[in-house]
């Protein structure tokens, strides 16, 4: 079997009237629930999981938490005896065999065209955000609150070369996951998620893109957003006897995963 879950973002997760989650909410009691729900109704014990950025990280830290003992009563899980949600489920111990992890956030170690243009104008975007009251931000309406304050202030040249893939994307996000990821790129003392995580067999997939024989000697190698430097840190931090990591040239963070290689890596990742 194959299940999608959407973390964060989907068209039915993400509402005005919906919770303004922080990633600790995702770690914590969402990713649990939703991957103990999966074992539920595949009634199987070991999952394949394959995460896309957040997607990916989230995994990471919450497999760090609840892998080695598991959760018990993770969530509720549909009943078809009685109709309802009421079915409670648990996430077992070690429910990853094999981790795909693909353009996955680190502690964004380096600098990449994304990351520099949140630092220097990331607090003022989610300010605007807050100032009217948006908790569950799309990302063409956090992007235009960048545009704004990189053409206000003069700082970055052009910032379509930056982020004009992202503001066709229409997911969405809490207003606190934008925070939290505006503190890991403002910090220079986060770790690197994966420390102490043991995993069976784990791929890393990232993208790299070059910007130009300038601004390759300016910026670190990356997909525009999430840099190298992260992918070999998070590849180091975690534990397995059976790892490797896959650099596909010339995608961006956004174009990567419609990259037919993509695809190939993973179909050779589970299928081994």
């Amino acid at each position: 079997d194959a299940w999608l879950i959407e973390l964060t973002g989907g068209p039915l997760t993400e509402c005005d009237t919906c919770p303004n989650y922080k990633y600790e909410d995702l770690t914590d009691f969402y990713w649990p629930a939703l991957v103990a729900a999966v074992q539920n109704y595949s009634a199987q014990r070991k999952l394949d999981y394959v995460g896309y950025s957040n997607g990916c990280r989230v995994a990471i830290d919450s497999l760090k938490n609840f892998s080695a003992t598991g959760k018990n009563n993770a969530g509720y899980c549909f009943n078809s005896e009685t109709g309802f949600y009421d079915l409670t489920c648990s996430l077992s111990s070690n429910p990853v065999d094999r981790f795909i992890g693909i353009a996955c956030p680190g502690a964004f170690e380096g600098t990449s065209p994304i990351s520099l243009l949140v630092e220097v104008f990331g607090d003022f975007a989610i300010s605007a955000l807050e100032q009217s009251n948006t908790n569950h931000v799309s990302n063409p309406q956090l992007y235009i609150k960048l545009f704004e304050n990189c053409y206000r202030n003069d700082t970055v040249e052009d910032c379509s070369n930056s982020i004009y893939r992202l503001t066709i994307d229409e997911g969405k996000t809490s207003l606190n996951l934008l925070k939290k990821y505006d503190e890991w790129i403002d910090s220079s003392q986060d770790p690197q998620p994966g420390s102490d995580l043991s995993l069976n067999k784990i791929v890393l997939i990232d993208g790299k893109i070059s910007l130009g024989f300038l601004l390759d000697l300016i910026f670190s190698d990356s997909d525009r957003f999430v840099t190298l430097n992260d992918q070999n840190a998070i590849y180091n931090a975690i534990n397995s006897s059976d790892k490797s990591k896959v650099i596909i040239e010339g995608v961006d963070h956004i174009q990567i995963i419609d990259s037919e290689q993509v695809i190939k890596e993973i179909k050779e990742a589970i299928n081994d």
